[in-house]
């Protein structure tokens, strides 16, 4: 894939060009809309970091979160991260990126939808809320248990 021509065109105004293996509508469109398909080489393309981590970054700044609802059921409002230094690396590296980002839950294999701008809320290593969380999601590797907040307009409604 190509580098965009206009680096001076902020992200969200950037088209995200489609790639030959793009099938989705949202490939061929920007910015990103609430409820609509993309891939992770369009996602990566106009956020930037790298198309495979969960939380990828730029910078020391996380760019979006990409989740699988089968890891973390309450997605994207609760994240699951697993153990491994990388990993919680990545968890770390979002609870300290300041304002929301956009968050995608994987509908199946390269299809992630766009579910809105979420924020990190806070970040906990109690292992009393790790283990109630591990029991709803069936899951045995969880380092910590990130709560999102989903971005609001100035009247309190969720962005669309």
């Amino acid at each position: 894939m190509g580098k965009m021509k206009d680096q001076t065109i902020p992200p969200f105004e950037r088209v995200a060009p489609a790639t030959e293996q793009s099938t989705f509508p949202g490939d061929m469109q920007g910015p990103f809309k609430e409820g609509q398909i993309y891939s992770r080489d369009t996602i990566s393309a106009v956020l930037g970091g790298d198309g495979t981590s969960y939380l990828p970054s730029k910078n020391m700044k996380t760019v979006c979160a990409c989740i699988q609802p089968e890891l973390n059921p309450d997605a994207p409002r609760i994240i699951l991260p697993g153990c491994g230094p990388k990993i919680e690396q990545q968890a770390i590296i979002l609870k300290h990126t300041k304002g929301p980002i956009p968050c995608f839950l994987k509908r199946m294999t390269g299809a992630w939808e766009y579910v809105g701008e979420w924020e990190c809320e806070s970040v906990s290593r109690n292992p009393d809320v790790i283990a109630a969380e591990a029991l709803k999601a069936h899951r045995r590797d969880i380092s910590m248990v990130i709560t999102m907040r989903k971005k609001t307009d100035a009247d309190g409604a969720p962005t669309r």
